[in-house]
């Protein structure tokens, strides 16, 4: 058979770096870490020569934190033997790009460098404090639940191998597809009542040749299988929602990503500086805050 794309939604309980997660995390950071390298290192002057966006795997989790979910695309080939011990169909998969969500928070945006969490530079952690507006909660049911007014992008990446190819814009597409529909809270929240992947396994990263299956939401069955209306009864209304939550992101002017994001539907609404240190920048840079309707 062909290779084909499949589409998966890692939730924060899918970022636990347990051994049967750590295959597809540790493919995960490899793509992220080439992808930025071979992104921002076009800029040496910023970045230098290589960007480390993660490094540990088990650094996901932080990124998205607890209501956030991370979209993978991943290219799957069918291999010449099956799984003789499980009797599963042995695919090769292939991590070839990927996006996260998480709470932006309530923060001012003209304070972001002071509050926000999104930050990689050794130096600006040790140096930076501070924090956003104590979060809103709703009761749901038993338990209280945060009200995200608006999700961040981050961590988005497509393998340079492939580039030009749409993936960047159907990461951005399934990010709106489960912010709007209303499918990541649904998958957070009550992960018994959304489809998990099957039959997909990956190898371990070392030639060890051992395979393990792939733990992740089946976003491809998830929209085959249950339509809007279903995905989101009870979550509308009983939290005193009327919008969709909007989707943000900070990008780097001097990166020309803000030209990228615009043809796409974001706007921009906010710049300023980027301080030394924060996201590993050399030098100071301009930070655009773009927001995006959905």
């Amino acid at each position: 058979m062909p290779p084909t794309l499949h589409t998966l939604l890692l939730t924060p309980s899918h970022t636990v770096p347990t051994p049967s997660h750590l295959p597809l995390l540790t493919s995960l950071q490899t793509l992220l870490n080439t992808a930025y390298t071979a992104h921002y290192c076009t800029h040496p002057d910023l970045f230098g020569r290589e960007h480390i966006r993660l490094a540990d795997p088990a650094q996901l989790a932080d990124i998205i934190g607890e209501g956030g979910g991370t979209v993978v695309i991943v290219r799957v080939d069918d291999d010449d033997d099956d799984n003789a011990e499980t009797g599963a169909r042995v695919v090769v998969v292939e991590v070839v790009a990927t996006g996260s969500v998480k709470d932006f928070g309530e923060g001012a945006v003209e304070e972001y460098a002071q509050w926000s969490r999104n930050r990689s530079g050794s130096e600006w952690k040790a140096g930076a404090s501070g924090a956003g507006k104590p979060p809103t909660c709703v009761e749901d049911g038993e338990r209280e639940r945060k009200v995200v007014r608006k999700y961040e992008v981050t961590a988005f990446a497509v393998s340079p191998e492939y580039q030009a190819k749409g993936l960047g814009t159907m990461v951005l597409r399934e990010i709106e597809g489960i912010v709007g529909c209303g499918w990541l809270r649904k998958a957070v929240d009550e992960p018994g009542g959304v489809p998990l992947v099957e039959g997909l396994e990956i190898r371990i990263p070392g030639g060890s040749g051992e395979c393990v299956s792939v733990e992740a939401v089946d976003l491809d069955k998830l929209k085959e299988d249950v339509g809007k209306r279903e995905i989101l009864k009870g979550y509308g209304e009983r939290d005193g929602e009327s919008e969709n939550p909007k989707l943000v992101l900070m990008v780097i002017r001097e990166m020309g990503q803000e030209a990228y994001y615009q043809k796409r539907g974001f706007k921009s609404a906010w710049s300023g500086t980027v301080p030394v240190g924060m996201w590993d920048v050399r030098k100071e840079c301009t930070m655009v805050y773009m927001e995006k309707d959905i």
